[in-house]
C-alpha cells in the first residue's frame, strides 16, 4: 500500500473559513446598525476605520515577509477583527488611536505566529487590552446614547462613565431594566444592546459557528460570583443584572470567547475554559484596575489552551479505557 503525501488539513468539513466568518460578519452588521441608531455616522466611520487599518497591517507584514502570493481576498479573518475591535470601542475613541489599536491587533498579536488560524491569542482582545493600557480614561469615557456624534470630538460632547465603572466605584446605576436590555446606556458602542447581542449568539448557535460550552460556563460562573458577592448590597437581582449586561462582558462571551483558534477543541475543555474566563473576568472586576476585564481573561485563558486540551484528552481516554474494560468483563461474564 502506497501513501500520497498532502498537505493538511487532512480531515473536512462543510465548514470553512469564508462560512464562518461570514457568519459573524452578519451578526456584527446588525450591532452596526444598533450602533448608527444611537451614535449617528461617526460608529459607521469607527468601523470602516478599523477594517481598513486591520486588512491593510496583515497586506504589509505579508509583503514584508515575501509572502505576497498568499494574500486571499477569501480571508475575511482582518475584516472580522476590525469589525468586533471597533464595537468594543466608544464612539467618541480618536480615529488615531482606532488605527493603533488595530495594527498592534494584527502586526502584534497575530501575523508573527504564522498564517490565519496559528494565532496563539485573540488578536481583538490584544488590540482592545492594548487599547486600554494606553488610551485608559478614553476608553472608559462614553458618550450618552441617542446624542448623533460629530467627527471630531471636542469639549462640547458629554462623556461619562458606564454602569460598570459605576460598580467599580461603589455607586448604583440609574438605569431601568428596559434601558440596559435595549442598549440605552453609555457604554462601548456595539457591546450595550443586549436583546441583539442575544439573537447573535442563537444565530450563531443554530448555524454551528459557536458552541454552546463556552459561552454558558462563562456566563454561569459570572452569574454566581455576582450573586455570591453582590455589589449592590441590597439587592442581588439588581447587582447580576449590572454585572452581565454593562459594559463588554456579554460581546465577549459570544465573539471573543468562542474564537476557534484560541479555543480548545474538546467539550470538556471549552467548559473548563469558559469557566476560568467568567472566575478571571470577575476578578479583575471586582479587584483590578479597569472597570472591564474580558479581555485581559481571554488572553490570559488563550495561553492556558493547551492546558486545558491535554487534561480533557487524559478525561476521554481514561473514559475510553473503562468502557473497554467494562466490555471485556461483560462479554467474559456471559461466555
Amino acid at each position: 500500500m502506497k501513501f500520497k503525501p498532502q498537505q493538511p488539513p487532512h480531515i473536512f468539513h462543510t465548514d470553512s473559513n469564508c462560512s464562518i466568518m461570514g457568519d459573524v460578519l452578519i451578526t456584527t452588521v446588525c450591532l452596526y446598525f444598533m450602533a448608527f441608531y444611537y451614535y449617528g455616522i461617526r460608529s459607521l466611520l469607527i468601523g470602516l476605520t478599523a477594517v481598513v487599518a486591520c486588512c491593510l497591517s496583515q497586506m504589509l507584514y505579508m509583503t514584508l515577509m515575501g509572502k505576497k502570493d498568499e494574500i486571499s481576498l477569501r480571508d475575511w479573518s482582518p475584516i472580522v477583527t476590525g469589525m468586533i475591535i471597533s464595537l468594543m470601542l466608544p464612539a467618541s475613541i480618536p480615529f488615531s488611536a482606532v488605527i493603533i489599536i488595530c495594527m498592534f491587533a494584527i502586526l502584534v498579536a497575530k501575523a508573527p505566529f504564522g498564517r490565519t488560524g496559528e494565532n496563539l491569542f485573540n488578536p481583538a482582545a490584544a488590540g482592545i487590552a492594548f487599547g486600554v493600557v494606553c488610551w485608559g480614561p478614553q476608553m472608559f469615557s462614553y458618550p450618552q446614547p441617542m446624542h448623533s456624534l460629530p467627527l471630531i470630538i471636542d469639549e462640547s460632547v458629554r462623556l461619562v462613565s458606564n454602569p460598570s465603572s459605576m460598580l467599580k466605584l461603589g455607586g448604583i446605576p440609574p438605569y431601568t431594566f428596559s434601558e440596559v436590555i435595549f442598549g440605552n446606556v453609555p457604554g462601548p458602542m456595539g457591546a450595550t444592546n443586549i436583546l441583539v447581542i442575544t439573537a447573535c449568539l442563537i444565530f450563531l448557535l443554530c448555524r454551528g459557528t459557536v458552541r454552546w460550552h463556552q459561552p454558558a460556563a462563562f456566563i454561569a460562573v459570572c452569574t454566581v460570583f455576582a450573586f455570591l458577592f453582590p455589589r449592590i448590597s441590597y439587592s442581588r437581582g439588581q447587582s447580576v443584572l449590572f454585572e452581565l449586561f454593562s459594559g463588554s462582558l456579554m460581546f465577549a462571551a459570544v465573539f471573543m470567547l468562542n474564537d476557534p483558534v484560541t479555543s480548545p477543541k474538546r467539550e470538556i475543555g471549552r467548559l473548563m475554559y469558559g469557566a476560568a474566563a467568567g472566575f478571571i473576568t470577575m476578578l479583575a472586576r471586582y479587584f483590578g484596575s479597569f472597570p472591564q476585564g474580558a479581555c485581559f481573561a481571554i488572553l490570559l485563558v488563550n495561553s492556558m489552551c493547551l492546558l486545558f486540551d491535554i487534561f480533557s484528552e487524559k478525561i476521554y481516554t481514561m473514559k475510553r479505557r473503562e468502557l473497554r474494560e467494562f466490555k471485556f468483563t461483560f462479554g467474559k461474564a456471559i461466555r
